[in-house]
């Protein structure tokens, strides 16, 4: 029997849902890098207290990040991958309650609790980071992105074919591994999704892009009972 898994926020979309989601957000900061920053400022409700833009993943960087927004109600994390894993690291840091605004579809941040944080250099992840409250996914803001950005989300969907097969040779060796035969099942019909999902990808249609992170949503909640999965 599988047990019942974690509740994870629906995703918030649609024309025009930054705007409506981020007049409740009351005192909060935001943490995104340039060009997405560019592209959102103006669909904000009101303005944030303060914008940090996340030059790295290092932590040194990230802790600076996190003293300079101390104060803050809130944390929104605004843009790709770079900008998510930095507002989960600075969220964790801080205890406050997150918000995931993904402004491309090229990869799969917002629906992981793990920060990808470096140290020195080296991949030092940052886990438990906070459950995001929402996850708003303006489809004016993503159509803005360019296509290259939106179409790099197949990869991080793609990369569960190895991991299928990583998952099967360690079960049969015995290891102790997070996956089981119902998330396995559930990857597979999310690769047959894709599949099925590629040829408007390919010819860059928009609402093909917005479905790839439709895609990826119902295993958010694996990732978030099995905190060691990548």
């Amino acid at each position: 029997m599988t047990a019942s898994l974690p509740a994870w926020p629906a995703m918030r979309r649609g024309e025009g849902s930054l705007a409506r989601e981020s007049a409740a957000w009351g005192d909060y900061a935001v943490v995104t890098t340039r060009s997405p920053w560019a592209l959102a400022e103006g669909l904000l409700a009101a303005s944030p207290r303060a914008v940090a833009i996340v030059e790295s993943l290092e932590r040194a960087h990230l802790e600076g990040t996190a003293a300079r927004l101390a104060g803050a109600a809130r944390i929104a994390g605004l843009g790709g991958g770079l900008a998510m894993d930095g507002a989960k690291y600075v969220a964790t840091r801080l205890g406050l309650p997150l918000v995931q605004v993904p402004t491309s579809t090229s990869n799969n941040a917002c629906f992981t609790c793990t920060a990808g944080s470096t140290r020195n250099g080296r991949r030092d992840p940052q886990r438990g980071a906070p459950v995001p409250e929402a996850v708003v996914v303006d489809d004016g803001l993503v159509r803005r992105a360019s296509p290259r950005m939106n179409r790099a989300g197949v990869g991080d969907l793609l990369c569960s074919h190895t991991s299928l097969v990583d998952w099967a040779l360690a079960r049969d060796a015995g290891l102790d591994v997070d996956w089981d035969d119902t998330l396995a099942g559930e990857t597979r019909a999310m690769l047959a999704r894709l599949a099925a999902l590629a040829p408007a990808v390919g010819r860059d249609e928009p609402d093909a892009w917005i479905a790839l992170l439709e895609i990826g949503e119902p295993l958010a909640p694996w990732f978030l009972a099995r905190p060691r999965a990548r």
